[in-house]
């Protein structure tokens, strides 16, 4: 029951888990029951002398304890039952086919994006000011791990603190590219957080098609079912967005699929898609393309056709052509995109 236990406290960051274990453990297993407060208070240690099961017992109870305890630190800050404006699981593969040198590419390049002045900024844009955010290294169908839990990332503080924690975390595995159960290992993570937010989404980097496990098909239309939204982010050349489009990402809509030549432009990339992802509304041509028909002709509010859209990085903006072509076009200097004015706008005085 023990091992049980520990492992799924390996593989599931829950700081009620830990606390609920941790107490059975003391109530059930501990010899307080040899033990009176003379003997816990003594001056002299020849006073509570102990049988050597009571203090395998001690051991094995003070053991545990560190463990649970720092699974509790290891579950980070979460939300504390307020509002954020995302909830984001992080999935980072961790196949076999990923070298060491490209695993510490991908973790790097992570930690650098949270670091990032960008990203700072777009976690700030929200309403709320803030994100929550988990971390969780996947690979053969029983190998995921929660390497951090669920962690409000509001300040720039806090997200160079996640980029730290991302950035001191190991390898815990190497196995089969299994994206399937990933998925539905993540899935009830979100369940598991004291979080609300309007958007929770499954961040997936990988550089191989899935191979085996659980169903992807079914695990993805798990997550769509379950209000959930599942982008991916594909290393070439083994992967492609294509590769993506048509079997892991959500329906279209909100989710997309970007790619990377390789590991050395990972950082880019995830960059790009953390920014795509905590921004919501914003566009650019090779992120979540907005010129489709379907956003162009359908548009309530220009029933001639929209063919200017908001782009992720303010001073500029993306324009359609009525055949899907998609640019991306800088404001003039000194100006912004103002999506209510339909235009770049002057930059307000500092």
């Amino acid at each position: 029951m023990l091992l049980f236990d520990l492992k799924s406290l390996q593989r599931r960051c829950n700081p009620f888990t830990s606390l609920a274990v941790a107490c059975l453990f003391l109530c059930f297993t501990a010899p307080w029951k040899n033990l009176s407060l003379k003997c816990i208070f003594a001056h002299h240690p020849h006073h509570c002398l102990l049988s050597a099961e009571d203090n395998m017992k001690f051991a094995g109870l003070y053991t545990f304890l560190v463990i649970a305890f720092l699974r509790l630190a290891a579950c980070g800050a979460q939300c504390g039952g307020t509002e954020v404006d995302l909830e984001l699981a992080l999935l980072v593969d961790v196949s076999g086919s990923v070298s060491t040198a490209e695993f510490e590419l991908q973790r790097d390049g992570l930690a650098n994006a949270f670091k990032s002045q960008d990203v700072k900024d777009a976690i700030q844009a929200g309403s709320n000011k803030a994100i929550a955010a988990t971390l969780v290294y996947w690979s053969g169908s029983n190998q995921q791990q929660q390497a951090i839990g669920w962690t409000r990332i509001g300040s720039d503080a806090d997200s160079e603190a996640f980029g730290n924690a991302i950035a001191a975390t190991s390898r815990p595995f190497s196995g089969g590219t299994n994206i399937g159960s990933a998925i539905n290992f993540a899935i009830p993570l979100f369940d598991a957080n004291d979080c609300t937010s309007p958007s929770q989404v499954i961040d997936i980097s990988g550089d191989g098609q899935n191979s085996g496990g659980a169903s992807l098909a079914a695990a993805r239309d798990a997550a769509f079912n379950a209000g959930i939204t599942i982008n991916f982010l594909a290393i070439l050349p083994e992967v492609t967005a294509a590769y993506a489009e048509a079997n892991v990402i959500t329906p279209p809509g909100e989710s997309f699929a970007l790619e990377v030549s390789g590991f050395e432009t990972f950082e880019d990339g995830i960059k790009q898609k953390l920014e795509l992802e905590i921004t919501p509304g914003c566009f650019t041509c090779a992120g979540n393309n907005p010129c489709t028909e379907e956003n162009i002709f359908d548009s309530e509010r220009f029933p001639g056709g929209q063919f200017y859209f908001p782009h992720c990085e303010p001073t500029m903006f993306v324009q359609c052509d009525a055949h899907g072509g998609c640019f991306d076009r800088p404001c003039a200097p000194g100006t912004e995109w103002n999506d209510e004015a339909y235009t770049c706008t002057h930059l307000p005085p500092p």
